[in-house]
């Protein structure tokens, strides 16, 4: 099967199974923003992707809900501010930067 240019940009290949087994998969990703043409609402495909490819799994996805364990949320800085409050993130962030967190 031929590739595209984008597929041979992210490959997701399936991890062994032994592997695999010790990781435990979000139970959803939250992204804070719907619109298809968002680099947001792509980064949630992306990781969709992702975890399909190397655990086989599809992760289902939202634009908004509570704040659970095991959630991954992709937004800008703000709107997260605005949808879960401020605690545990900085108040600014480098053009382009990102935070990563596990609570």
């Amino acid at each position: 099967m031929a590739e595209t240019g984008i597929d041979g940009w992210l490959r997701y290949k399936k991890l062994p199974y032994k592997t695999a087994d010790n990781f435990k998969t979000p139970k959803s990703i939250i992204t804070l923003n719907a619109s298809q043409s968002s680099p947001v609402y792509t980064a949630g495909t992306e990781l969709q992707d992702a975890f399909a490819g190397i655990f086989g799994e599809q992760i289902p996805r939202r634009f908004k809900g509570c704040n659970q364990k095991n959630t991954i949320i992709v937004g800008t800085l703000d709107a997260y501010h605005d949808a879960y409050g401020k605690e545990h993130l900085p108040e600014v962030l480098e053009e382009d930067g990102f935070w990563l967190i596990i609570i």
